[in-house]
């Protein structure tokens, strides 16, 4: 089990949106591990879990696309760990698992 990178969600947000090269090398194609409060949980087209997590922004968070369903909620303060694919109004995450 490789070592992630741990990392609050609102930091990692506030990293990308301050400067998206220095955080991409920081953390792009890297096992990340985000803490924060879960703002909502939907499927995407693929029917895979999709967990946003809340940040300083009140529109855009820490999108983590999960590889199985956990059992999150809106509300949830959770670890995911996940891997970075850098941002794109939301910091991104795939291959996702809660912890």
């Amino acid at each position: 089990d490789a070592k992630a990178i741990p990392v609050q969600a609102t930091a990692i947000f506030t990293e990308y949106n301050t400067n998206e090269k220095t955080a991409n090398s920081k953390y792009i194609d890297k096992i990340v591990e985000v803490t924060g409060q879960v703002s909502s949980v939907s499927k995407n087209s693929e029917g895979k879990t999709v967990v946003l997590l809340k940040t300083d922004d009140l529109m855009f968070g820490v999108n983590c696309t999960m590889e199985e369903d956990a059992n999150i909620n809106t509300g949830d303060q959770v670890s995911i760990k996940g891997i970075c694919t850098g941002y794109l109004t939301d910091v991104v995450l795939i291959r996702c698992y809660k912890i």
